[in-house]
C-alpha cells in the first residue's frame, strides 16, 4: 500500500543521501507509526552517531526505545 511505498521511496532517498538526517528521520517516524520501533532504533541510531546535536533525531531514538521497551537505552539516551 502507500505506507510500503514512502518507506520504499524513503529508503531509497537515504541511500543516494546517506547524511541527509531529515530523510532518517521521516522513515523512522514512518517505521514508528507502523509499529516497528526496532526498526526504527537501527535508523535513529545511525542518524543521531552521524548528527549527536539534534534534537528531534535523539528525542525520536528516545521514544523508539521505550516503544521496544529498552528503557535503560531511552535513559542513556536522555542523558
Amino acid at each position: 500500500g502507500e505506507t510500503a511505498l514512502a518507506e520504499e521511496r524513503l529508503r531509497a532517498a537515504a541511500d543516494l543521501a546517506p547524511r541527509d538526517l531529515e530523510i532518517r528521520v521521516q522513515l523512522a517516524q514512518l517505521l514508528m507509526q507502523s509499529n516497528r520501533a526496532g526498526q526504527a532504533v537501527a535508523v535513529l541510531e545511525k542518524a543521531v552517531l552521524a548528527s549527536p546535536d539534534d534534537a528531534s533525531a535523539r528525542e525520536l531514538l528516545i521514544r523508539a526505545y521505550i516503544a521496544t521497551r529498552d528503557l535503560d537505552a531511552a535513559r542513556t539516551g536522555a542523558e
